[in-house]
Protein backbone atom coordinates (compact mmCIF):
# COMPACT_ATOMS: atom_id res chain seq x y z
CA UNK A 1 0.00 0.00 0.00
CA UNK A 2 2.93 2.87 0.94
CA UNK A 3 4.55 1.62 -2.32
CA UNK A 4 1.07 2.16 -4.33
CA UNK A 5 0.63 5.47 -2.46
CA UNK A 6 3.86 6.95 -3.44
CA UNK A 7 3.55 5.71 -7.54
CA UNK A 8 0.42 8.07 -7.23
CA UNK A 9 2.09 10.79 -5.64
CA UNK A 10 5.13 10.68 -8.34
CA UNK A 11 2.93 10.19 -10.48
CA UNK A 12 0.88 13.37 -9.27
CA UNK A 13 3.86 15.34 -9.29
CA UNK A 14 4.98 14.58 -13.08
CA UNK A 15 1.64 15.81 -14.41
CA UNK A 16 1.96 18.81 -12.34
CA UNK A 17 5.25 19.34 -14.14
CA UNK A 18 3.65 19.08 -17.30
CA UNK A 19 0.40 21.22 -16.47
CA UNK A 20 2.66 23.91 -15.64
CA UNK A 21 4.79 22.79 -18.76
CA UNK A 22 1.38 23.21 -21.08
CA UNK A 23 0.18 26.69 -19.35
CA UNK A 24 3.73 28.47 -20.29
CA UNK A 25 3.78 27.01 -23.54
CA UNK A 26 -0.04 28.24 -23.87
CA UNK A 27 1.19 31.81 -22.80
CA UNK A 28 4.28 31.88 -24.94
CA UNK A 29 2.38 31.29 -27.99
CA UNK A 30 0.18 33.85 -26.59
CA UNK A 31 2.83 36.46 -26.92
CA UNK A 32 3.95 35.34 -30.07
CA UNK A 33 0.84 36.36 -31.62
CA UNK A 34 -0.62 33.05 -32.46
CA UNK A 35 -3.90 32.61 -31.21
CA UNK A 36 -7.11 30.42 -32.49
CA UNK A 37 -8.18 33.35 -34.86
CA UNK A 38 -5.26 32.18 -37.05
CA UNK A 39 -5.59 28.89 -37.62
CA UNK A 40 -5.73 27.44 -41.20
CA UNK A 41 -6.73 24.20 -42.11
CA UNK A 42 -4.56 21.99 -44.48
CA UNK A 43 -6.56 18.68 -45.79
CA UNK A 44 -3.54 15.58 -46.38
CA UNK A 45 -4.88 13.45 -48.75
CA UNK A 46 -3.45 10.00 -49.10
CA UNK A 47 -1.29 9.17 -51.61
CA UNK A 48 -1.91 7.13 -54.59
CA UNK A 49 0.38 4.68 -55.52
CA UNK A 50 1.70 5.30 -59.36
CA UNK A 51 4.11 2.68 -59.07
CA UNK A 52 5.18 -0.63 -57.61
CA UNK A 53 3.72 -2.73 -54.61
CA UNK A 54 2.96 -0.92 -51.55
CA UNK A 55 2.64 -4.05 -48.85
CA UNK A 56 3.42 -1.60 -45.83
CA UNK A 57 0.82 0.91 -46.58
CA UNK A 58 3.18 3.90 -46.76
CA UNK A 59 0.66 5.22 -49.29
CA UNK A 60 -1.56 6.17 -46.35
CA UNK A 61 1.03 5.96 -43.72
CA UNK A 62 3.44 8.32 -44.90
CA UNK A 63 0.77 11.42 -45.27
CA UNK A 64 0.04 10.39 -42.06
CA UNK A 65 3.79 11.63 -40.94
CA UNK A 66 3.34 14.82 -43.23
CA UNK A 67 0.33 16.43 -41.57
CA UNK A 68 1.85 15.68 -38.07
CA UNK A 69 4.95 17.60 -39.83
CA UNK A 70 3.25 19.98 -41.22
CA UNK A 71 0.41 20.83 -38.29
CA UNK A 72 1.53 23.45 -35.96
CA UNK A 73 4.02 25.41 -38.38
CA UNK A 74 2.62 28.82 -39.21
CA UNK A 75 -0.67 28.29 -37.50
CA UNK A 76 -1.69 25.37 -40.11
CA UNK A 77 -4.02 22.49 -38.43
CA UNK A 78 -4.56 19.44 -40.34
CA UNK A 79 -7.32 17.44 -41.55
CA UNK A 80 -5.70 13.83 -40.98
CA UNK A 81 -5.35 11.39 -43.86
CA UNK A 82 -8.18 8.88 -42.34
CA UNK A 83 -10.82 11.52 -42.78
CA UNK A 84 -10.02 12.71 -45.87
CA UNK A 85 -9.86 9.00 -47.05
CA UNK A 86 -13.50 8.40 -45.92
CA UNK A 87 -14.94 11.52 -47.02
CA UNK A 88 -13.69 11.49 -50.62
CA UNK A 89 -15.69 8.25 -51.27
CA UNK A 90 -14.23 6.81 -54.73
CA UNK A 91 -12.68 9.67 -55.82
CA UNK A 92 -9.81 9.65 -54.19
CA UNK A 93 -7.87 13.37 -54.75
CA UNK A 94 -5.22 13.01 -56.72
CA UNK A 95 -2.42 14.73 -58.88
CA UNK A 96 -4.07 14.61 -61.91
CA UNK A 97 -7.22 16.33 -60.82
CA UNK A 98 -6.50 19.32 -59.10
CA UNK A 99 -9.59 20.87 -59.99
CA UNK A 100 -11.49 17.81 -57.65
CA UNK A 101 -8.91 17.91 -55.18
CA UNK A 102 -9.76 21.93 -54.33
CA UNK A 103 -13.42 20.97 -54.69
CA UNK A 104 -12.77 18.28 -51.71
CA UNK A 105 -10.53 20.81 -49.56
CA UNK A 106 -13.92 23.07 -49.79
CA UNK A 107 -16.16 20.34 -47.97
CA UNK A 108 -13.42 19.84 -45.13
CA UNK A 109 -13.61 23.31 -44.69
CA UNK A 110 -9.99 23.27 -45.21
CA UNK A 111 -7.76 26.18 -47.05
CA UNK A 112 -5.91 23.86 -48.70
CA UNK A 113 -5.06 20.53 -49.87
CA UNK A 114 -2.06 17.81 -49.78
CA UNK A 115 -2.33 15.57 -52.42
CA UNK A 116 0.82 13.38 -53.97
CA UNK A 117 1.56 9.75 -55.11
CA UNK A 118 4.17 7.34 -54.86
CA UNK A 119 6.38 4.98 -56.82
CA UNK A 120 8.41 2.38 -55.08
CA UNK A 121 11.06 0.10 -56.00
CA UNK A 122 13.23 -2.38 -54.42
CA UNK A 123 15.71 0.47 -53.55
CA UNK A 124 13.94 4.11 -53.56
CA UNK A 125 10.75 5.10 -52.91
CA UNK A 126 9.88 8.51 -54.42
CA UNK A 127 7.18 11.19 -53.58
CA UNK A 128 6.01 13.83 -56.10
CA UNK A 129 3.11 16.32 -53.92
CA UNK A 130 1.11 19.19 -54.44
CA UNK A 131 0.14 21.95 -51.98
CA UNK A 132 -3.49 23.35 -53.41
CA UNK A 133 -5.34 26.50 -52.37
CA UNK A 134 -8.90 25.59 -52.02
CA UNK A 135 -9.02 29.75 -53.03
CA UNK A 136 -7.09 28.91 -56.66
CA UNK A 137 -9.74 26.67 -58.61
CA UNK A 138 -7.45 26.79 -61.90
CA UNK A 139 -3.99 26.27 -63.51
CA UNK A 140 -2.00 23.60 -62.64
CA UNK A 141 -0.71 22.65 -59.08
CA UNK A 142 3.10 23.26 -58.41
CA UNK A 143 4.80 19.47 -58.17
CA UNK A 144 7.60 18.99 -55.58
CA UNK A 145 9.47 15.71 -55.31
CA UNK A 146 11.28 13.89 -52.40
CA UNK A 147 13.38 10.32 -52.58
CA UNK A 148 15.02 7.97 -49.96
CA UNK A 149 15.83 4.28 -49.24
CA UNK A 150 13.23 2.47 -47.86
CA UNK A 151 12.86 2.37 -44.05
CA UNK A 152 14.16 6.30 -44.02
CA UNK A 153 10.68 7.38 -43.82
CA UNK A 154 11.34 10.50 -41.22
CA UNK A 155 14.36 11.73 -43.59
CA UNK A 156 11.88 11.45 -46.78
CA UNK A 157 8.89 13.06 -45.20
CA UNK A 158 11.01 16.02 -43.85
CA UNK A 159 12.51 16.69 -47.26
CA UNK A 160 8.93 16.65 -48.59
CA UNK A 161 7.45 19.02 -45.97
CA UNK A 162 10.53 21.75 -46.83
CA UNK A 163 9.83 21.56 -50.26
CA UNK A 164 5.94 21.99 -49.86
CA UNK A 165 6.29 25.00 -47.05
CA UNK A 166 9.06 26.34 -48.65
CA UNK A 167 8.14 30.19 -49.23
CA UNK A 168 4.90 29.66 -47.29
CA UNK A 169 6.32 30.47 -43.72
CA UNK A 170 8.01 33.01 -42.35
CA UNK A 171 11.51 32.08 -40.10
CA UNK A 172 9.53 32.87 -37.19
CA UNK A 173 6.67 30.43 -37.75
CA UNK A 174 9.00 27.30 -37.49
CA UNK A 175 7.67 25.35 -35.05
CA UNK A 176 8.26 21.88 -36.12
CA UNK A 177 11.37 21.04 -38.24
CA UNK A 178 11.97 17.17 -37.53
CA UNK A 179 8.98 14.62 -38.38
CA UNK A 180 11.00 12.93 -35.72
CA UNK A 181 10.38 15.26 -32.56
CA UNK A 182 6.90 14.69 -33.15
CA UNK A 183 6.84 10.83 -33.82
CA UNK A 184 9.53 8.48 -33.87
CA UNK A 185 12.99 8.22 -35.34
CA UNK A 186 13.74 4.60 -35.08
CA UNK A 187 12.23 2.82 -38.58
CA UNK A 188 11.10 -0.34 -36.75
CA UNK A 189 8.48 1.60 -34.66
CA UNK A 190 7.90 3.90 -37.80
CA UNK A 191 7.07 1.14 -39.84
CA UNK A 192 4.78 -0.61 -36.97
CA UNK A 193 2.97 2.66 -36.02
CA UNK A 194 2.26 3.10 -39.63
CA UNK A 195 0.57 -0.18 -41.02
CA UNK A 196 -0.90 0.03 -37.13
CA UNK A 197 -2.61 3.42 -38.63
CA UNK A 198 -3.82 1.77 -41.88
CA UNK A 199 -5.37 -1.48 -39.92
CA UNK A 200 -7.14 0.71 -37.60
CA UNK A 201 -8.21 3.10 -40.61
CA UNK A 202 -9.87 -0.13 -42.29
CA UNK A 203 -11.47 -1.42 -38.57
CA UNK A 204 -8.85 -4.00 -38.09
CA UNK A 205 -8.42 -3.22 -34.16
CA UNK A 206 -6.73 -6.47 -32.91
CA UNK A 207 -3.96 -5.79 -35.41
CA UNK A 208 -3.43 -2.11 -34.96
CA UNK A 209 -3.42 -2.97 -31.43
CA UNK A 210 -0.54 -5.42 -31.76
CA UNK A 211 1.46 -3.07 -33.93
CA UNK A 212 0.85 0.38 -31.64
CA UNK A 213 2.35 -1.95 -29.09
CA UNK A 214 5.45 -2.88 -31.41
CA UNK A 215 6.23 0.49 -32.05
CA UNK A 216 5.98 1.18 -28.28
CA UNK A 217 8.80 -1.58 -27.73
CA UNK A 218 10.88 -0.17 -30.69
CA UNK A 219 10.62 3.35 -29.09
CA UNK A 220 9.71 3.69 -25.88
CA UNK A 221 9.65 7.61 -26.27
CA UNK A 222 6.57 7.14 -28.77
CA UNK A 223 4.31 9.48 -27.67
CA UNK A 224 1.73 9.39 -30.40
CA UNK A 225 1.86 5.46 -30.51
CA UNK A 226 0.92 5.68 -26.39
CA UNK A 227 -1.69 7.95 -27.23
CA UNK A 228 -3.31 6.31 -30.14
CA UNK A 229 -3.19 2.97 -28.18
CA UNK A 230 -4.46 4.66 -25.07
CA UNK A 231 -7.68 5.35 -26.83
CA UNK A 232 -7.89 1.76 -28.95
CA UNK A 233 -7.43 0.13 -25.30
CA UNK A 234 -10.39 2.55 -24.18
CA UNK A 235 -12.37 1.27 -26.36
CA UNK A 236 -11.83 -2.07 -26.37
CA UNK A 237 -13.09 -1.83 -22.78
CA UNK A 238 -9.48 -2.65 -21.46
CA UNK A 239 -9.64 0.26 -18.92
CA UNK A 240 -6.15 0.07 -16.98
CA UNK A 241 -4.22 -0.72 -19.55
CA UNK A 242 -5.62 3.03 -21.43
CA UNK A 243 -5.01 4.56 -18.08
CA UNK A 244 -1.41 3.16 -18.07
CA UNK A 245 -1.29 4.35 -21.97
CA UNK A 246 -2.68 7.75 -21.51
CA UNK A 247 -0.27 8.59 -18.73
CA UNK A 248 2.34 8.00 -20.65
CA UNK A 249 1.55 10.39 -23.36
CA UNK A 250 1.39 12.69 -20.66
CA UNK A 251 4.16 12.29 -19.73
CA UNK A 252 5.69 12.46 -23.01
CA UNK A 253 3.57 15.23 -24.45
CA UNK A 254 6.56 17.35 -25.79
CA UNK A 255 6.67 14.36 -28.38
CA UNK A 256 3.21 15.35 -29.53
CA UNK A 257 2.40 16.59 -32.61
CA UNK A 258 0.75 19.86 -32.33
CA UNK A 259 -3.02 18.71 -33.12
CA UNK A 260 -3.03 15.69 -30.89
CA UNK A 261 -1.31 17.88 -27.99
CA UNK A 262 -3.92 20.37 -28.10
CA UNK A 263 -6.88 17.94 -27.05
CA UNK A 264 -4.68 16.23 -25.00
CA UNK A 265 -4.23 19.69 -22.98
CA UNK A 266 -7.78 20.00 -22.83
CA UNK A 267 -8.17 16.64 -21.30
CA UNK A 268 -5.37 17.74 -18.47
CA UNK A 269 -8.03 20.39 -17.51
CA UNK A 270 -10.42 17.92 -17.40
CA UNK A 271 -8.02 15.75 -14.95
CA UNK A 272 -7.79 19.21 -12.69
CA UNK A 273 -11.31 19.70 -12.31
CA UNK A 274 -11.90 22.28 -14.84
CA UNK A 275 -14.58 20.63 -17.03
CA UNK A 276 -16.62 23.32 -18.05
CA UNK A 277 -13.15 25.18 -19.53
CA UNK A 278 -12.03 22.57 -20.81
CA UNK A 279 -15.73 22.12 -22.66
CA UNK A 280 -14.82 25.69 -23.91
CA UNK A 281 -11.92 24.83 -25.15
CA UNK A 282 -13.22 22.05 -27.31
CA UNK A 283 -15.62 24.35 -29.10
CA UNK A 284 -13.48 26.81 -29.69
CA UNK A 285 -11.36 24.25 -31.72
CA UNK A 286 -13.94 22.57 -33.46
CA UNK A 287 -15.24 25.65 -34.41
CA UNK A 288 -12.52 26.27 -36.21
CA UNK A 289 -11.24 22.14 -37.61
CA UNK A 290 -14.33 20.85 -37.66
CA UNK A 291 -13.59 17.82 -39.38
CA UNK A 292 -11.52 16.21 -36.33
CA UNK A 293 -12.97 13.14 -35.17
CA UNK A 294 -10.77 12.90 -32.29
CA UNK A 295 -11.93 16.40 -31.07
CA UNK A 296 -15.82 15.10 -31.80
CA UNK A 297 -15.14 11.87 -29.22
CA UNK A 298 -13.28 14.12 -26.87
CA UNK A 299 -16.06 16.42 -26.65
CA UNK A 300 -18.39 13.79 -26.22
CA UNK A 301 -16.38 12.37 -22.86
CA UNK A 302 -16.62 15.70 -21.41
CA UNK A 303 -20.29 16.32 -22.02
CA UNK A 304 -20.81 12.76 -20.57
CA UNK A 305 -18.88 13.99 -17.55
CA UNK A 306 -21.18 16.71 -16.88
CA UNK A 307 -24.11 14.25 -17.17
CA UNK A 308 -25.03 15.75 -20.85
CA UNK A 309 -26.29 12.67 -22.25
CA UNK A 310 -27.83 13.81 -24.95
CA UNK A 311 -24.93 16.25 -26.00
CA UNK A 312 -22.78 13.36 -25.90
CA UNK A 313 -24.62 11.51 -27.96
CA UNK A 314 -24.51 14.40 -31.15
CA UNK A 315 -20.47 14.80 -30.40
CA UNK A 316 -20.11 11.23 -31.31
CA UNK A 317 -22.89 11.13 -34.34
CA UNK A 318 -20.31 13.84 -35.54
CA UNK A 319 -17.12 11.45 -35.08
CA UNK A 320 -19.47 8.81 -36.57
CA UNK A 321 -20.11 10.91 -40.02
CA UNK A 322 -16.41 11.49 -40.29
CA UNK A 323 -15.29 7.93 -40.12
CA UNK A 324 -18.66 5.96 -40.95
CA UNK A 325 -16.32 2.67 -40.55
CA UNK A 326 -15.81 3.27 -36.84
CA UNK A 327 -19.30 3.86 -36.09
CA UNK A 328 -20.08 0.60 -33.91
CA UNK A 329 -16.71 1.30 -31.78
CA UNK A 330 -17.67 4.91 -32.11
CA UNK A 331 -21.22 4.10 -30.82
CA UNK A 332 -20.13 1.89 -27.88
CA UNK A 333 -18.25 4.51 -26.43
CA UNK A 334 -21.21 5.48 -24.66
CA UNK A 335 -21.59 2.63 -22.46
CA UNK A 336 -17.32 2.81 -21.38
CA UNK A 337 -16.42 5.12 -18.75
CA UNK A 338 -15.97 8.62 -19.60
CA UNK A 339 -11.77 9.49 -20.65
CA UNK A 340 -10.70 12.51 -18.83
CA UNK A 341 -11.18 13.38 -15.25
CA UNK A 342 -12.93 10.21 -14.59
CA UNK A 343 -9.68 8.64 -15.67
CA UNK A 344 -7.50 10.95 -13.26
CA UNK A 345 -5.28 9.18 -10.47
Amino acid sequence: MALLRWRLVLLLALLAVVITAVWYRSRQDAVDGHTPAEYRVVAVAPFALAAGEDPEGLAFGLPRLLAARIAGNGGWRRVAPEVVAARSGAAAPSLREPAAARSLAKRLAAQAIVVGELRMTASTVQARAAWLSAAEPEGEPVVVEASGRPGKWAELVDRLADALLQNRLAPDEVRIARVGAVTSSDPDALRAFLAGEERFFRAEYLQARLLWQEAIAADPQFALAYLRLAELHRWLGERELAVQARQNALLLSNRLPVSEREWLELELLAMRGEVRKALDGYRALLSLVPNDWEGWCGLADLYRLQGEAAAAREALAQATHLLPQHQALIEGRLALPAAGAAEAP
